[in-house]
């Protein structure tokens, strides 16, 4: 019976330093994970940074655009009121009133 009792003892000891050793395991383990864990997120964080900024500067770029485009047209806008103002007539105008006047006569000439 004491031979049989120390065996227990023993196996008990062996289960307990067992159980100690896969508890330190499982611990590590557990700090392992919540350390990728945590680089993931870092990197997560980092990534949608770097997105937001990209879009800031696509925003930017569009905007740029936008500004260019309407400069571009105002511009173009300004030209043909100076030219209306200035009294100036553009050849197109000139090559226009001539056929209409063109067509008159011709017109005039075809009642006679």
């Amino acid at each position: 019976a004491k031979k049989a009792a120390a065996k227990a003892r023993a196996a008990k000891k062996v289960a307990a330093a067992k159980a100690k050793k896969a508890a330190a395991k499982a611990r590590v383990q557990k700090k392992a994970a919540a350390a990728k864990a945590k680089k993931a997120a870092a990197k997560a964080r980092a990534a949608k940074k770097v997105s937001a900024a990209k879009a800031k500067k696509a925003a930017a770029a569009a905007k740029a655009k936008k500004q260019a485009v309407a400069a571009k047209k105002q511009a173009i806008r300004a030209k043909k009121a100076a030219i209306k103002s200035s009294g100036a007539v553009s050849p197109f105008t000139l090559y226009i009133a001539k056929a209409r006047a063109a067509k008159k006569v011709a017109a005039a000439k075809a009642k006679k």
